[in-house]
């Protein structure tokens, strides 16, 4: 497994590894740990299943498949999302008000939200192929899914 870190530590990673992730699927790696670390510490393991050629008439990046929804970002890291969980699935909890106000509405962390991921993805993806930065979009947002 490879791990991939701060975007420092990608940036070194690249540097010595060619152009990064792909090299290293080029050279058998089947997965990467990636730590997404803004104060919470979160780490996703990225499983590789295949590396196809890409189709030049698909824009990419592309949606291919996702298992449960992504933690809520200021959730407190691993303990405090385990929290907020118990707190946002049992309308019982004497938080349950708080963090579903908190979170915008209910929060079902099973629920992939595929068709959101889809459309940001897309958006992402025709931004990439006319060479658009995110920020060179009027009113645009971070991707962020939660």
């Amino acid at each position: 497994m490879i791990r991939i870190c701060d975007r420092a530590e990608r940036a070194l990673a690249a540097r010595h590894a060619g152009s990064g992730r792909q090299v290293w699927i080029e050279r058998g790696a089947t997965s990467f740990a990636y730590v997404y670390d803004f104060g919470d510490n979160r780490e996703h393991t990225i499983r590789v299943e295949a590396a196809l050629e890409g189709d030049p008439a698909v824009e990419y990046p592309r949606f291919v498949a996702g298992e449960r929804r992504g933690l809520p970002e200021d959730v407190g890291g691993t303990d405090g999302y385990f929290e907020f969980v118990k707190a946002a699935t049992r309308p019982q909890h004497r938080e349950h008000r708080q963090v579903t106000e908190w979170y915008g509405g209910p929060y079902d962390p099973d629920n992939t939200d595929e068709p959101r991921i889809v459309v940001e993805l897309e958006r992402m993806a025709r931004k990439r192929t006319l060479g658009m930065r995110a920020s060179e979009e009027p009113g645009a947002s971070a991707l962020t899914f939660a």
